[in-house]
C-alpha cells in the first residue's frame, strides 16, 4: 500500500514537472513569435511612412517646379535672331522674355529629391543650364561655385569656340563639360559637382569618357504645356 501510494505521488510529481515545462516552452515561444511580428511590423510601417514621405516630397517638388517651367514656355516658331552668334542675354531677353526651352527631372545625387535641369537658348551657340533642387518647401536655384552667373547655374557659353554638354556619372555627379580645338589641338575641360543639400561642391571624378552617362540633351523635353501637365497632378 505504502509502495503504491509512493508511485502514484511520484507519478502526479512527474506530470506536474512535464505539464510545467510544456507551458513554459509554449509560453516562451508564443512570446518570441508574437515580438517577431511586432517588429516585422514596425519595420513594414516604417518602409510605408518612408515611402509615403519620399512620395509626399515628388509630389511637392514637381508642383514646385511646375510652376517655374509654366511661367517661362519655351519659345515658338523659327526665329533667325537664334542662329546669330551676336544675338546676346539682354536682346534676347527683350524680345522673348524669360524662357526654359528644354527640361528634364532627374534625382542627381540619389537622395530621393529630384532636380529639375532647364535650358535656355540665347542663341545657337549659348544655352544656360539652370539646376534647382528642392529643399525646404521650395525650388532653390543652384549656383556654380567656379563661374558663378546671376541669372542661371552653368552659362555654357560657346560663342568664341568649341561646344558645351551637360551630363550625370554613374558617381551621382553633374558635369558641365566644354570641349573644342586650342591652337589646333583637341581639349577638354570637364568641371564635376556634387550636390551637397542646396550647394554643389566642386569635385574630382574617375569617369573615363561620358558616352554611358546620362546626357540632358538625349533626355530633354520641350518646355510645352502638353509635357509638364503630369508635374501637377
Amino acid at each position: 500500500m505504502k509502495i503504491k501510494c509512493a508511485l502514484l505521488v511520484c507519478g502526479l510529481a512527474l506530470a506536474t514537472v512535464l505539464g510545467g515545462c510544456g507551458d513554459s516552452s509554449s509560453t516562451s515561444l508564443g512570446q518570441e513569435i508574437t515580438a517577431n511580428d511586432s517588429a516585422d511590423d514596425a519595420s513594414k510601417e516604417k518602409e510605408d511612412t518612408d515611402a509615403t514621405d519620399s512620395a509626399d516630397v515628388t509630389t511637392q517638388a514637381l508642383r514646385a517646379y511646375y510652376e517655374i517651367l509654366s511661367a517661362a514656355p519655351a519659345i515658338e516658331g523659327e526665329h533667325a535672331e537664334l542662329d546669330d552668334a551676336a544675338f546676346g542675354y539682354e536682346d534676347n531677353l527683350a524680345m522673348f522674355g524669360k524662357h526654359l526651352d528644354w527640361f528634364y527631372v532627374y534625382d542627381i545625387n540619389k537622395d530621393g529629391v529630384p532636380e529639375l535641369i532647364a535650358s535656355s537658348v540665347i542663341n545657337f551657340r549659348w544655352a544656360p543650364v539652370y539646376v534647382y533642387t528642392y529643399a525646404d518647401g521650395q525650388a532653390v536655384l543652384l549656383q556654380d561655385p567656379i563661374q558663378p552667373i546671376s541669372y542661371g547655374t552653368f552659362d555654357q557659353c560657346a560663342i568664341a569656340n568649341g561646344a558645351y554638354m551637360t551630363f550625370f556619372c554613374d558617381n551621382n555627379h553633374v558635369h558641365s563639360l566644354w570641349a573644342g580645338a586650342v591652337m589646333g589641338d583637341q581639349m577638354e575641360e570637364d568641371n564635376a559637382y556634387t550636390l551637397e543639400g542646396t550647394s554643389l561642391v566642386p569635385a574630382t571624378c574617375d569617369i573615363e569618357g561620358h558616352d554611358s552617362c546620362t546626357h540632358f540633351s538625349e533626355n530633354a523635353d520641350r518646355n510645352t504645356a502638353e509635357n509638364i501637365s503630369y508635374m501637377a497632378q
